[in-house]
């Protein structure tokens, strides 16, 4: 699970496009993420969204896709249901059926992550991104800070 610029979490936050996207982008070792973005990218998403990188790679990449009406709608929030099936469709998670009734309406970010440090079948991907005694792997996460960095640093020297 990946925090927000602030380097905070948001536990309470909904899942939205935009959050799932960055997640499986930087999640996902093969798509790279651009420089830079030239222009905007959707009618509702501007050259400089805070996570139009990610929407780029995730895009070029068909980890994600666009409406047909020319939008994006990066801040669109996400059911539990929503989540796993782009989460696998993106090969990061084996696909699991959810009970619509024991996880109604929209997802927080809280419940995403319990939902899959409790599912065995996600349990070891998860326990070897988390300490629940100290918070996240240093190392997974400094993985994805000098992933992101490198992206930041060439993007400025492109300007």
């Amino acid at each position: 699970m990946e925090a927000d610029e602030d380097g905070k979490f948001y536990p309470n936050n909904y899942v939205t496009r935009q959050y799932i996207t960055k997640l499986m982008v930087l999640s996902n070792k093969d798509v790279e993420i651009p420089e830079k973005v030239e222009a905007d990218l959707f009618l509702d998403v501007p050259q400089d969204h805070p996570y139009s990188l990610f929407i780029k790679a995730a895009i070029e990449s068909g980890l994600m896709f666009a409406y047909p009406d020319g939008t994006y709608k990066p801040a669109q929030p996400l059911t539990l249901s929503e989540t796993i099936l782009l989460m696998s469709s993106a090969g990061l998670i084996n696909e699991v059926e959810i009970d619509e009734e024991e996880y109604p309406g929209y997802v927080t970010r809280a419940q995403l992550a319990e939902f899959l440090a409790y599912t065995p079948q996600f349990e070891m991907k998860i326990e070897k991104l988390i300490n629940w005694d100290t918070g996240y792997d240093e190392k997974s996460i400094e993985k994805h800070r000098k992933r992101l960095d490198a992206a930041k640093i060439r993007r400025a020297k492109k300007r």
